[in-house]
């Protein structure tokens, strides 16, 4: 079975030819975005302090920040800092977390719609990006535990 670290690493940056040094904890970007995504997205990475734990650290730039997700954040133990251009999340959770993850997504991603205000503009764009990424991450982590899993039944 593959490490956490590795299993995200090649989950996530599977077309990155320089592929990093996989035995140091560096951001490993999860937030989908594309070559022609420059402005106006969140960006998500995700530490694995220990490659071989089931600890780790998920960070969101630029959050699109509601009552909504800022109690579940905090519910959760995460730290939420200001910045001149909006917000910065950073929670510690295990890989069993998908259900806070699903959460969130749904959280972020009902911040827009239908006559629906919000804080900024960009949001109307930024909301289903976000919460699709998150949808995503919580699917990774599923497949990893199920296949943890089938590799500990077979020894």
């Amino acid at each position: 079975m593959r490490p956490l670290r590795d299993y995200l690493l090649d989950t996530y940056e599977s077309a990155d030819p320089r592929r990093r040094n996989r035995a140091v904890d560096s951001p490993i970007v999860i937030d989908d975005r594309g070559g022609q995504d420059l402005l106006s997205f969140c960006t998500m990475t995700v530490r694995v302090p220990d490659s071989n734990g089931d600890t780790l650290i998920l960070s969101i730039q630029d959050i699109p920040l509601t009552e909504q997700s800022r109690s579940l954040i905090e519910d959760q133990g995460g730290n939420i800092r200001e910045f001149a251009g909006g917000y910065a999340a950073e929670l510690t959770l295990s890989v069993k977390s998908v259900t806070f993850i699903r959460k969130l997504a749904r959280a972020i991603g009902q911040t827009t719609g239908r006559g629906k205000r919000y804080a900024n503009p960009n949001w109307k764009w930024i909301c289903p990006r976000t919460a699709a990424s998150l949808e995503r991450f919580a699917t990774v982590l599923m497949s990893y535990r199920a296949e943890r899993s089938s590799n500990r039944m077979l020894r």
